[in-house]
């Protein structure tokens, strides 16, 4: 189990998935010249079936080596939602457990 400032991650920490250092400006260019954005998001939807956390892995170190540095996750019914929304999720849904392991991931 990954666990951060007592089990509460903080997201200015995210070491593989941060900003680039030089802010100077909203673009850039890579040394070929080619036009690059600051921030290069990948958008996973997890609504229905929803892939299991090796295969997460995979999917993030490959996100990383390509060059993404943000990451939105839309879980949806996914989401392991407790008190009076536990029936809006899934009977499939991620545990607490797992979505730490996922956010766990990152780090």
């Amino acid at each position: 189990m990954c666990l951060h400032n007592n089990g509460v991650v903080n997201f200015k920490s995210v070491h593989s998935f941060s900003r680039p250092r030089d802010t100077s400006s909203t673009t850039y260019l890579t040394k070929y010249k080619y036009y690059l954005p600051e921030i290069r998001a990948v958008h996973l939807d997890l609504k229905g079936a929803a892939p299991n956390l090796s295969y997460m892995k995979e999917v993030f170190s490959l996100i990383k080596e390509s060059g993404g540095n943000a990451l939105i996750v839309e879980y949806e019914d996914m989401f392991p939602y407790w008190g009076p929304m536990a029936n809006a999720s899934a009977l499939n849904a991620f545990t607490i457990e797992e979505i730490q392991e996922v956010l766990c991931l990152l780090f």
